[in-house]
């Protein structure tokens, strides 16, 4: 008996947990923070009236496509933004919705702007091997023009749409990373500068990587830091410099290759 009468409160609890489950479903996830989601194929973003005040929740699926699109975005417009000068000041939120995505789905793909801000450096570095290999290519440059023409196009990184980190960039990502992450970025970019040597004609026998690495890029920080980071240069001479440290990065290049080339030829001998 005392069972009995216990039924209908049993079944009655289960109705409204039942109805609060769908009105969770329905409604309380629209109070939930932007982007909010177990699934990471889920985003949610608000929706405004014209006049700028919210009105809802709307709520988007992603297939893995899309996500992989959406992440290409985010390295794409991270790269354009490092080339436009205008990293440091610029947040996940302007960025994310540069891109059309909530902030917390952002973070379903990289955990900070730092960890974007490599990935994208990284993403980059593929296409930078390509350009190599066809200036190397083109029978109408010699080794010299070819390799001068790939160090100009990376100092002149912001006409190329060469994505370069300026002084106070680096900075700012070096404090916000691990150790852990921090070498690992820096291995890669050693067999960056590995695999750019191999397609210029040089091994590593020849040229350590990160001595062309620390060579190059401070070239390039050095002249995007001019006039504002390092304002006792002198501007007007800063192409002059440039094309003064090129010159000087390709004589000491040219003699390791010439260098190597004979040691092969009297190894085969």
């Amino acid at each position: 008996p005392r069972i009995s009468s216990l039924l209908p409160s049993v079944k009655e609890a289960g109705q409204k947990l039942f109805r609060f489950i769908k009105f969770f479903q329905k409604t309380v996830v629209y109070f939930l923070p932007f982007g909010y989601d177990i699934n990471t194929n889920l985003d949610f973003y608000p929706l405004y009236t014209q006049e700028g005040e919210w009105k809802a929740m709307a709520r988007k699926a992603y297939s893995e496509q899309e996500r992989e699109q959406v992440r290409t975005a985010l390295l794409t417009t991270m790269l354009q933004c490092i080339v436009d000068r205008g990293l440091i000041h610029r947040s996940i939120d302007a960025l994310c919705k540069q891109v059309g995505i909530s902030k917390t789905f952002f973070y379903t793909f990289f955990p900070s702007k730092e960890e974007l801000v490599l990935e994208a450096l990284r993403y980059q570095q593929p296409k930078l091997l390509q350009y190599a290999r066809q200036l190397m290519d083109d029978p109408a440059l010699g080794w010299r023009e070819g390799v001068r023409t790939f160090l100009e196009t990376c100092v002149y990184g912001e006409k190329k749409g060469i994505a370069v980190l300026s002084i106070e960039e680096e900075q700012e990502i070096y404090r916000c990373l691990s150790q852990e992450n921090f070498q690992t970025f820096r291995n890669d970019q050693t067999k960056l500068f590995r695999d750019l040597l191999e397609i210029f004609g040089l091994s590593a026998d020849h040229i350590d990587p990160r001595l062309f690495g620390n060579l190059s890029l401070s070239m390039m920080m050095v002249y995007k830091a001019i006039p504002n980071t390092m304002p006792f240069l002198f501007p007007e001479l800063a192409e002059d410099m440039v094309e003064f440290q090129i010159n000087a990065l390709l004589d000491a290049m040219q003699r390791a290759k010439e260098s190597g080339n004979r040691v092969k030829e009297d190894v085969q001998k």
